[in-house]
């Protein structure tokens, strides 16, 4: 069980984030800047302005947005893998000690 000094980091929950943050970018992307049928605007000038103006934004915004997604899911992806490499070394280097049965257990002691 681990102590309130032992340091925990949710390395599935920033996985988790990463693959969730990919899958908001492929659902923007996957709109296609349609925003369905335009017949409802029945000819509104100003809605029609409005809505040209939005789309007009948000296709200069959308590279930028996929590009940051991609690097911070990429970075998070990263830090896990990192994270679980270093647990991974420190189990290895860990000392063991030897209870009066057969085998040890690895003791894992972070200051």
């Amino acid at each position: 069980m681990a102590s309130t000094n032992d340091l925990q980091l949710d390395l599935d929950g920033i996985d988790n984030f990463a693959t969730a943050l990919d899958g908001v970018v492929g659902q923007l992307n996957g709109t296609g800047m349609r925003l369905g049928d335009e017949g409802w605007l029945a000819g509104d000038k100003d809605l029609c302005a409005a809505l040209d103006d939005f789309t007009g934004r948000w296709l200069k915004a959308a590279p930028l947005i996929d590009s940051y997604a991609k690097q911070l899911s990429g970075m998070a992806r990263d830090c896990v893998a990192r994270f679980r490499q270093a647990d991974t070394a420190m189990a290895r280097s860990a000392p063991t000690t030897h209870s009066g049965g057969a085998g040890g257990h690895i003791r894992a002691v972070m200051d």
